[in-house]
């Protein structure tokens, strides 16, 4: 789904995709290194401006030209029709640097924030849908958190063999509990199942290998009778 974005330094705007988020672009105006992100404020979507940007961290290139003299995509070759665009929606390729978007890890890290961040959002909400990609960043954002609290309870003596639980893990699980209860329930709207489906968990074995099959399933393709589809 694309959105425009507007750079948080200049006001400048481009188009950018949801696969984008987190990763890194150019500004079209001032040339700043920034992070496409979405974020909910009153002018509309925004971008973030990158801790290590700056001019000089830029390798400024035009696009190549093609045969009758049109601007071309120097990665993939497809012709660009609109002059003042930054990325190519074809490939994603940077058009003032020549560059692919980033996908070195702090551009993953910061896109698993900000899904994790965007399910915290909607602590409680059990109403739409949520895709593969805001059910899983959560979920694995979870397991990181869980690991490096265990290992704390580890180091700090907080943590109960008997019971296979620390303090910190079992304090954080509680806090988690309804986001993470209320974006399952969104993935199962996305694939046009009901909330009740969840109950299936307490089957073993069979109940949970079905759910986890859900989970991992496609968003329904367009609107369903609990939303449009987030992909869209």
């Amino acid at each position: 789904m694309s959105f425009m974005a507007k750079c948080s330094k200049c006001n400048a705007t481009c188009t950018a995709e949801d696969d984008w988020i987190g990763q890194e672009a150019e500004c079209p105006e001032c040339g700043e290194t920034i992070i496409i992100a979405k974020e909910e404020v009153k002018a509309g979507l925004s971008i973030r401006k990158s801790s290590q940007s700056g001019p000089e961290n830029i390798e400024k290139s035009s696009p190549p030209l093609s045969a009758d003299g049109q601007k071309t995509c120097p990665n993939c070759q497809q012709p660009i029709s609109n002059p003042d665009a930054v990325i190519c929606i074809g490939c994603g390729t940077n058009l003032k640097t020549g560059r692919k978007l980033s996908s070195d890890g702090s551009a993953s890290k910061l896109k698993i924030k900000i899904w994790y961040l965007e399910v915290l959002k909607k602590y409680a909400v059990f109403k739409g849908r949520a895709r593969r990609k805001e059910y899983w960043y959560f979920t694995l954002c979870n397991v990181i958190i869980s690991i490096v609290l265990g290992y704390i309870d580890a180091k700090i003596g907080t943590f109960s063999l008997k019971a296979g639980v620390g303090i910190l893990g079992t304090v954080y699980s509680l806090a988690v509990f309804i986001p993470g209860l209320a974006v399952f329930v969104r993935r199962l709207h996305d694939i046009g199942k009901s909330g009740w489906w969840f109950f299936l968990g307490l089957v073993p074995c069979a109940g949970v290998l079905i759910l986890l099959f859900f989970s991992i399933k496609d968003s329904q393709d367009g609107e369903n009778k609990y939303g449009p589809n987030p992909k869209e």
